[in-house]
């Protein structure tokens, strides 16, 4: 049996890490969502997937503020580079008590993060 000897680890492609970086400063390193980070996402907003019958479609109810300190907190824990340089840990309620200006930075990082590769759809650019 031939053995897979060169994987290309998602975590150690180039587009994983992203630094936020506000007036020449680093304030966060966070990383690409997994798919194990958007389902614990997903359980934080208490997401649920319903039927309607009349319709015969699937819509996803959620509640968005949760979203967004969820993805927040999922983008910068986990891997060793990520995480932000406030004095502070990072928490979802310290998440929450970040100030507008470094609240929207990282969220806008982490949507350009996920919009430039495919790591959380399964699927690297090599």
């Amino acid at each position: 049996m031939d053995e897979i000897k060169n994987c290309e680890w998602l975590d150690e492609q180039p587009g994983f890490l992203k630094d936020v970086i506000i007036d020449g400063k680093k304030i966060a390193t966070i990383h690409a969502l997994t798919k194990l980070d958007l389902g614990e996402i997903r359980r934080k907003a208490n997401t649920k997937t319903e039927y309607n019958v009349e319709t015969k479609k699937m819509y996803v109810i959620s509640n968005v503020e949760l979203i967004e300190v969820a993805q927040m907190y999922q983008s910068l824990i986990g891997y060793k580079e990520a995480g932000w340089t406030f004095s502070k840990p990072v928490t979802e309620a310290n998440i929450n008590h970040l100030p507008k200006k470094y609240f929207k930075a990282i969220t806008d990082a982490i949507v350009e993060l996920g919009n430039q590769n495919d790591i959380t759809g399964g699927q690297s650019k090599n």
